[in-house]
């Protein structure tokens, strides 16, 4: 396990999208991450330009610093880890922050970055978190809500279910001169494919779970009013599905996600929706778990279930 500054530049020729802000100072210089071994340094003036490099482009990382644009900076780095621009998911990202408080080191982290980095930034301080980026980056989670590496409790809501997930990494491949198993556009796609298994699940779980609640609340009587931040939450949630991609191998899943949305779009058109319809949204998402856990018996059964409700729900329409 060599440092990164033990291994032969010419064996370590990284590409890199700079984000910088002169306004705030702490900038590194083109020179200094040259002298890194940092073969190639676009340097980017606003998130735009950092976008239509991305989506054009592979880097191998991304310097960004949030005081350009802390909320699109976020945008941004949200994007890339949902599969919305670019072809990597994978990127290793350092976010620099000028206040190293407890509010933007969250939103950093909470956006999915690798790693964060107080400026002024040295060429040491950047040489030694390239390094363990190297050999200890975190392993990946996918949460309905959230893409990236594995966060410390509290900065972002995760289910004891979530299976940490390897992720490629052409920084260390790179790095360690490992020609032995570079990465190739069907291994990061491998890998995205699995980080969509497990957003969709988790997705499918909340989709269940908040329907289950809000047919709770109208049995007991509740005004839908009440249950509006609910019933919201549920169809952004049904929006997501519908635009997360599928495993190739299930294009079932494509067909529910649509037949989901659709019923989605006729809970928001009625002013008093049924609780039969979001008994059939929760069995939905019930098909999308069964479906996604191989489990054949569960399907079925939900299947059967969820045309039997639609049927009753297409005759009292």
């Amino acid at each position: 396990r060599r440092e990164w500054s033990q291994v032969d530049p010419t064996q370590r020729y990284v590409n890199m999208v700079l984000l910088g802000s002169e306004r705030h100072g702490g900038r590194l210089s083109k020179g200094e991450l040259l002298g890194l071994g940092i073969g190639l340094v676009p340097e980017c003036g606003s998130v735009g330009q950092v976008r239509e490099r991305v989506g054009r482009a592979n880097p191998d990382r991304l310097l960004l610093d949030f005081d350009v644009d802390a909320d699109e900076v976020c945008r941004l780095i949200s994007d890339i880890r949902h599969q919305r621009i670019g072809d990597n998911p994978f990127i290793v990202i350092i976010g620099l922050i000028g206040q190293a408080d407890e509010r933007s080191v969250r939103l950093a982290l909470s956006a999915g970055t690798d790693d964060i980095v107080r400026k002024p930034v040295s060429a040491r301080i950047l040489a030694e978190r390239i390094a363990n980026l190297v050999r200890n980056r975190k392993q990946f989670v996918a949460t309905p809500d959230y893409v990236g590496p594995e966060r410390a409790e509290g900065v972002i809501e995760t289910d004891d279910e979530i299976v940490p997930l390897e992720v490629p990494n052409s920084l260390r491949q790179k790095a360690t001169n490992d020609r032995l198993s570079l990465i190739d556009s069907a291994a990061i796609r491998r890998a995205a494919q699995t980080v969509n298994v497990q957003r969709l699940y988790g997705l499918a779980v909340e989709v269940g779970t908040r329907c289950e609640t809000i047919n709770r609340r109208i049995a007991k009587g509740d005004d839908l009013r009440v249950l509006t931040g609910d019933i919201t939450r549920v169809g952004q949630l049904v929006e997501r599905v519908a635009r997360v991609e599928p495993p190739e191998d299930n294009p079932h899943l494509a067909r529910l996600a649509t037949s989901m949305r659709g019923v989605m779009a006729t809970v928001i058109s009625d002013k008093h929706p049924s609780a039969r319809r979001f008994e059939v949204l929760r069995l939905h998402a019930l098909a999308v778990a069964a479906t996604l856990r191989g489990d054949v018996d569960a399907t079925d059964t939900v299947a059967t279930a969820l045309a039997a409700a639609a049927s009753r729900e297409r005759r009292s329409a």
